[in-house]
């Protein structure tokens, strides 16, 4: 069996990454691919099928892009004097974060709603 996806496929056309960044992203491959290829998703995905390779891609890029400072943190601010600035990282530096839309594109089911029912007529998301 095959990557999905290589650490030179996830710095083309985005940036170069530093021996440390390189030996992560490894990590971070084979760790989305294995979340993919769980019994309970996509055993069944091709080594070759680009859009489960564009989906590698983009969730360890996402992992990558917060520096290292970050682990941990969805939001940063930082000031001095009068100046502020401030905002939000997409996902905390070193997770993998497979969206609703990354499982769409992957064929993969949403998890279902639960529905409760409380004993009355309607029942409630």
């Amino acid at each position: 069996m095959m990557a999905l996806a290589t650490v030179d496929e996830v710095a083309r056309g985005w940036r170069p990454l530093d021996t440390d960044e390189r030996a992560d992203a490894e990590l971070l491959l084979a760790a989305a691919e294995a979340w993919i290829r769980d019994p309970s998703r996509r055993p069944d995905i091709l080594d070759v099928d680009p859009i489960a390779k564009r989906v590698v891609i983009e969730v360890v890029r996402t992992a990558l892009a917060p520096p290292a400072d970050f682990t941990g943190h969805t939001s940063y601010s930082d000031g001095m004097g009068p100046f502020a600035q401030g905002g939000t990282v997409p996902t905390p530096a070193g997770q993998l974060v497979f969206t609703a839309a990354h499982a769409d594109l992957l064929g993969i089911a949403a998890q279902a709603s639960p529905v409760w029912y409380f004993g009355d007529s309607v029942r409630r998301p």
